[in-house]
């Protein structure tokens, strides 16, 4: 009896300790905003939040909690690394994208008049303005993946045109 009590009480100050250091949950629209209070989170931290939550939900023993905790942190390791790696892999192929996009704009430049081209690149900042409005009435602006403070996803990823000679 008196090991359930103290199974009990660990479970609880230790998912009260955790709780009352992570973030608020998630609620409606603010979702985004709680998804960037996450990324600040540890391994260590979202592997002590999943265990303390399994324990409270599965009221786990504490043999369970010490296999399930080893389990947890090996697999927010995991995540992190893989995260890391997904995150330098979209940095080089925005990178790729954005010199082909700069190379393409040189050629157009090229083949184009100077009133086509500047036509071409108003077309290209009404066209952006107007998907960012269009996506600004059904969501809330998204940040890029790894970028703090960055707004708008879709903006064209700091692709700038080659400027127009007088």
């Amino acid at each position: 009896m008196n090991k359930k009590i103290t199974t009990a009480l660990v479970a609880a100050i230790t998912t009260f300790g955790v709780y009352a250091q992570a973030p608020a949950p998630c609620q409606g629209h603010e979702k985004h905003e709680c998804a960037k209070k996450h990324e600040d989170i540890t391994p260590q931290q979202r592997a002590e939040m999943r265990t303390a939550k399994m324990t409270k939900d599965l009221n786990l023993t504490e043999e369970q909690q010490k296999k399930i905790s080893k389990m947890n942190l090996a697999n927010a390791k995991k995540h992190e690394a893989k995260k890391k790696k997904m995150e330098k892999a979209h940095a080089k192929a925005k990178e790729k994208m954005m010199k082909e996009m700069e190379k393409n704009d040189k050629q157009l430049k090229k083949i184009l008049t100077e009133e086509q081209y500047n036509k071409l690149l108003q077309q290209r900042e009404a066209k952006c303005k107007e998907h960012m409005m269009k996506h600004k009435k059904h969501h809330k602006p998204h940040k890029m993946h790894g970028e703090k403070g960055k707004g708008h996803r879709h903006h064209h990823h700091g692709f700038k045109p080659a400027p127009v000679e007088k």
